[in-house]
């Protein structure tokens, strides 16, 4: 994952105030992020979490760019919109909007999911396994794994995993199916998410939208899904949600049912058109694009 830091200059940290007093006020809301834009970029929290960030030079010259020629209109990045305010508010000063243009669903890809007896199981999981990665992998995830005999889990991805469960690749057409087919589609954030509480991955998106019942590590932006996922907060929680909700499927189903509405009309490839295209300024555009959308889920 690549993840972009801007900083604040060092007279808008020592004399706005307000701006202090603003994230006061955040830090008692729900939804907490690292302000990524404060934090000191020593070499060893570089070397940590594998993210990138914007140097000054990059900094300087888009800003010349934007006084010369009066473009770009607009910086995106994956995360939600109260994130963005903590990584991206630098662009802000040098006249640069920055918006959320977060990760969605592939509703041609992912609609009509349906049960495979050959893909059924407790536990379906779709991803790689490297290290960086598999931080959060080998203290959630594996311990699951090490009893065989006690959850059904069928892992599938393009590198292989360190797992007896690994069954290899899978075809793009049965993933939607493993989604629908698995009593539990767990989903792990990598570690820069979990630190600094924002970049919502997209496996989320494809879990929810093509039906699947989702437990997730804890990652602060995650709260946009409301009660349509179940939000583990570390890695005994995950093992007992899943021990619980694999013996309740009706809860099983009513959640994934308020995730694949949640993303039904907020979060698909139709949304994210609407919104680059707001964001250089075709309204217009945007709005009948959102609007044949949901005439053709009415219809």
């Amino acid at each position: 994952m690549e993840v972009e830091d801007v900083e604040k200059d060092d007279e808008e940290k020592v004399n706005n105030k307000e701006d202090e007093e603003e994230d006061n006020e955040k830090n008692e809301e729900p939804i907490k992020f690292r302000d990524i834009e404060e934090e000191e970029e020593e070499e060893e929290d570089k070397e940590k979490y594998n993210i990138l960030f914007c140097s000054k030079k990059e900094k300087d010259i888009l800003k010349r760019l934007k006084e010369e020629t009066g473009k770009p209109d607009f910086v995106h990045i994956h995360y939600d919109d109260e994130a963005i305010k903590a990584t991206h508010n630098h662009f802000e000063s040098i006249g640069i909007k920055p918006i959320s243009l977060m990760m969605c669903a592939d509703t041609f890809a992912y609609r009509g999911g349906r049960l495979d007896p050959k893909l059924e199981c407790d536990i379906g999981f779709v991803g790689g396994y490297w290290p960086y990665k598999g931080q959060v992998i080998d203290s959630y995830f594996m311990p699951l794994l090490e009893d065989v005999t006690k959850y059904k889990a069928k892992i599938f991805g393009n590198q292989p995993w360190p797992a007896n469960q690994y069954c290899g690749l899978i075809a793009d057409e049965d993933v939607k199916n493993l989604f629908v087919s698995a009593k539990v589609c767990p989903n792990l954030s990598e570690p820069h998410a979990q630190k600094f509480g924002f970049d919502v991955n997209e496996r989320i998106f494809k879990i929810l939208y093509a039906g699947g019942f989702c437990i997730s590590d804890n990652v602060a932006s995650y709260k946009m899904f409301g009660d349509g996922i179940v939000v583990a907060d570390s890695p005994a929680d995950f093992r007992d949600k899943i021990d619980h909700y694999l013996n309740e499927p009706g809860k099983r189903i009513s959640t994934a049912l308020k995730g694949h509405q949640h993303v039904l009309k907020n979060h698909t490839g139709f949304h994210r058109i609407s919104q680059i295209l707001r964001g250089v300024g075709l309204d217009a555009m945007a709005s009948d694009i959102l609007n044949k959308y949901k005439e053709s889920l009415n219809g």
